[in-house]
């Protein structure tokens, strides 16, 4: 019956409706917050945000897993799927090489270590002992010595009978001890240029209390924390470290580059296919450092139990990301994608899924 009912409408001159055919999506599990699944249904930033844009454009689509982001940027480029999404950074290496959406988040790399019991501690030992702290204590004495000196001359300690009974050595050290520490300076000055000396001791005792106090927040409490064995400052101080990285991603690129800008350095890459591993990786000794999108590291990290692991190194590398597209997609379809991402994002409902997976906070 179906077979006469075509046959009539192409004699009478009409076309038989044809279904739209489905957007072939290339989605990566174990990239939370941005794509993964729950119980076999699929979540996640980019996820949502496709499914945002393909309700608002009518797109029929059907997500293809792909096992890691290396498959799924070869499919894409081979033209098996249609659409890659996820939070694909805009690295320049990719820009020259695939077709991307129009952005919609900006996100840059971060480095994640185990915290060890004792790190904080050894870190403030190395810290108490650094030239700069030396320094500062060292000029704190010479100030002190020099308003000694004056207190000494102003008020002639030389010919107090203190003196002559005690010696120059043992009375000085009294002038400059009560200078500095503070109790006892109403003892040592009678004069009215000593007592501005003690007024001013006592201004340069508070200042140099709130230098000291500074120095050791920002250099022995923060600071640890924010560098490897004291000294990372960059990727090249993951010098003979074994670093995990997510098959295939951004983070895998650019450590790949460090390398390859410094013949010396060497780095040994190892891979995992999931955020989630990062901490079996340290744990395991399988990996001394993490490299990872900063919002998955963070994210990985605000849903841990225990807080054995920090970031120590972030915003490294900040790119755009969003989707790729296959080079055969259908200008108007991409056009109609981009238009959708511009719209979910102006509308405000882009911050309204950040927010329903709990990621108004990951800084």
């Amino acid at each position: 019956m179906r077979r006469y009912q075509l046959l009539l409408l192409l004699l009478l001159g009409a076309t038989p409706a044809l279904a739209e055919p489905s957007l072939r999506v290339g989605v990566v599990d174990g990239g939370a917050p941005c794509n993964f699944q729950v119980s076999g249904a699929w979540k996640g930033l980019a996820v949502d945000l496709w499914r945002a844009v393909a309700n608002r454009e009518r797109l029929a689509y059907e997500l293809v897993p792909m096992a890691t982001t290396r498959d799924q940027l070869a499919a894409v480029e081979n033209a098996e799927v249609d659409v890659a999404i996820g939070c694909l950074s805009m690295t320049p290496t990719r820009l020259d090489r695939y077709r991307f959406s129009q952005t919609y988040q900006e996100s840059g790399q971060a480095v994640m270590l185990q915290r060890h019991p004792l790190e904080l501690g050894r870190s403030m030992l190395l810290s108490l002992f650094s030239p700069d702290l030396f320094a500062l204590l060292l000029g704190f004495l010479a100030i002190f010595i020099v308003m000694a000196l004056g207190v000494w001359q102003t008020d002639a300690w030389g010919n107090k009978n203190e003196t002559l009974n005690n010696g120059r050595i043992r009375s000085f050290a009294k002038v400059f001890q009560i200078l500095a520490t503070g109790p006892g300076t109403n003892t040592i000055v009678d004069s009215v240029g000593g007592n501005s000396l003690v007024v001013l001791s006592y201004l340069l005792r508070a200042l140099m209390a709130s230098f000291l106090v500074s120095y050791v927040t920002v250099n022995v409490v923060r600071n640890p924390a924010n560098r490897l064995d004291g000294n990372m400052r960059s990727l090249v101080d993951l010098q003979n470290q074994k670093v995990a990285v997510r098959v295939g991603t951004a983070s895998q690129g650019i450590l790949q580059e460090v390398m390859r800008t410094n013949p010396a350095l060497s780095i040994k890459i190892v891979p995992m296919n999931r955020i989630d591993q990062a901490t079996f990786m340290l744990e395991s000794g399988r990996a001394s450092a993490v490299l990872a999108d900063e919002q998955q590291l963070l994210y990985l990290m605000k849903n841990l139990k225990e807080k054995k692991f920090h970031i120590v190194l972030n915003n490294l590398y900040p790119d755009y990301q969003g989707f790729i597209f296959a080079k055969g997609l259908e200008p108007a379809i991409a056009g109609q994608i981009n238009r959708g991402i511009v719209e979910v994002r102006r509308s405000g409902l882009l911050q309204e899924i950040k927010n329903s997976l709990g990621m108004e906070n990951l800084q």
